[in-house]
């Protein structure tokens, strides 16, 4: 398209300079702009110059001005095509328009989304130290508190150990009064035995030593010994 624009342009400009050339060209150009034979929006002022402004020009010879026409002759009847390709191109732009429209549409949306994202992206660099700080910060302080927890967690470890053999004595303990109490009551029963018997030979003793007063008391005086005269001896 740029290149069928180029030659319109070309074949326009050639066409200036033959009117510019051509003795009442430009007043014929402008009775036919007049007249409303130019096409809509076609307009010769500030193109085609006045008579005046043609007579300082630079004359051209009848050979190249005569090439010139037979130029412009050719190209004549190529125009019509040319037209009618620029129409036909123009009508395929205005075809993809919606298209290139809503392409445009989505890159500049995705344009907006992705300089949103990097303006995220800066504020999370900013950010970043920060967190970087506070997460270092955080790793020493866990550190520690693990540390702490690690020491706690042994002396449960240790406790739990006491405790379940403080469990197992105490069972032991249970056992050991159960038995100590049977003990003391078989020593109870023998000692209750014991008594009894002691009791029994202490009163054939005390009888006997009675007897012995009686028998030899009037001659032995009561201080000659020390247990003459007493009762024998109590056991508890």
């Amino acid at each position: 398209m740029a290149l069928l624009l180029e030659s319109l342009t070309s074949h326009f400009d050639l066409c200036a300079k033959a009117v510019k050339h051509t003795e009442g060209g430009f007043l014929a150009l402008k009775a036919a702009a007049s007249n409303n034979q130019l096409p809509a929006g076609v307009t010769v002022s500030g193109v085609i110059p006045s008579p005046a402004a043609s007579s300082h020009l630079t004359p051209i010879s009848p050979e190249e001005r005569a090439a010139m026409l037979r130029v412009l002759a050719a190209d004549a009847t190529e125009l019509p095509a040319v037209v009618q390709d620029l129409d036909l191109r123009l009508q395929e732009m205005e075809a993809i328009l919606p298209h290139i429209s809503h392409h445009v549409a989505a890159a500049r949306s995705a344009y907006s989304a992705t300089t949103a994202a990097f303006t995220m992206l800066e504020g999370l660099a900013a950010a970043l130290p920060a967190y970087i700080a506070a997460s270092t910060s955080f790793a020493t302080a866990w550190q520690d508190a693990k540390a702490a927890l690690n020491d706690q967690a042994d002396e449960l470890t240790n406790m739990r150990t006491f405790y379940e053999g403080y469990l197992a004595s105490y069972d032991g303990l249970v056992l050991e009064v159960a038995r100590r109490h049977g003990a003391e009551r078989k020593m109870k029963t023998v000692l209750a035995k014991a008594v009894e018997q002691v009791e029994r030979l202490r009163e054939a003793d005390t009888a006997e030593r009675k007897a012995f007063r009686r028998e030899v008391g009037a001659f032995l005086p009561s201080d000659l010994w020390e247990g003459l005269v007493g009762d024998a001896p109590r056991w508890e």
